[in-house]
C-alpha cells in the first residue's frame, strides 16, 4: 500500500496582476493557478480545498472566529514508490458470456408488458396518501382538482386594501403626548 504525505497551504486571498489580465476573477484565478503550478513542480498533487474555522485573538482578551481556505496537496512518499510493484489479479472463476440479444420486436413487447404491469399495480401507501402521485390508468391528461378559488381568497384579507389594525390605548396615549410636545414647540417659536 502506498503511503502519502500531505501539505496544506493557505489559498490566495488576493489576485495577482499580469499583462492582459483585467477582471477580478481572472486575477484571482491567476494567483490560484500559480500556487498550484508551484506545488506541482515539487511533485505535489492537488486534492481539495477546505474552509476551516480558526479562533483568532481580538484585542487584549477577546477572540473571534474566522474561516480560512486551505489548499490540500499530496504526494507518494519517495521510499514507497520504489517498493510499489502493481500486478494484475487473476480471476478464480471464468466469466460467463452474456445471453444473445433479443430481436427489436420482442424487446418492445417486453417494455409494453412491464408498463402494463406497472399501471395495474396497486398504489403504495405513500401514493395513496398523495393522489397526485398515484398511477394513471388512462392516456388522458390528469385533471386538476376543482377548487373554490373565490371562497379561498375571501377568507384571507388583502394587506393592501384591508383596514389597518387599530392601535392599542397605550400607543394612542403616547401619540397624544408626542403631538402635544410638538404643538408646544411650535407655539414657543
Amino acid at each position: 500500500m502506498i503511503a502519502f504525505e500531505y501539505k496544506v497551504v493557505p489559498a490566495p486571498q488576493k489576485g495577482q496582476k499580469a499583462k492582459g489580465v483585467r477582471s477580478t476573477e481572472a486575477k484571482f484565478a491567476l494567483a490560484l493557478e500559480r500556487v498550484m503550478n508551484e506545488m506541482a513542480e515539487g511533485g505535489w498533487e492537488y486534492q481539495r480545498t477546505d474552509t476551516l474555522p480558526c479562533t483568532e485573538r481580538e484585542g487584549l482578551i477577546g477572540t473571534a472566529m474566522t474561516y480560512q481556505s486551505m489548499l490540500v496537496f499530496r504526494r507518494a512518499k519517495s521510499e514507497d514508490v520504489a517498493a510499489f510493484h502493481p500486478r494484475q489479479l487473476e480471476t478464480q472463476t471464468p466469466v460467463k458470456a452474456l445471453p444473445p440479444a433479443e430481436p427489436a420486436a420482442a424487446s418492445d413487447a417486453a417494455e409494453q408488458k412491464t408498463a402494463a404491469d406497472a399501471a395495474d399495480a396497486e398504489p403504495t401507501p405513500e401514493r395513496a396518501a398523495r393522489p397526485e402521485l398515484s398511477v394513471v390508468k388512462s392516456d388522458a391528461a390528469p385533471k386538476a382538482a376543482p377548487t373554490d378559488a373565490p371562497a379561498a381568497l375571501a377568507k384571507r384579507p388583502n394587506p393592501r386594501t384591508a383596514a389597518p389594525a387599530s392601535p392599542g390605548p397605550a400607543l394612542m396615549a403616547r401619540a397624544r403626548q408626542l403631538a402635544a410636545k410638538a404643538n408646544a414647540r411650535i407655539a414657543a417659536e
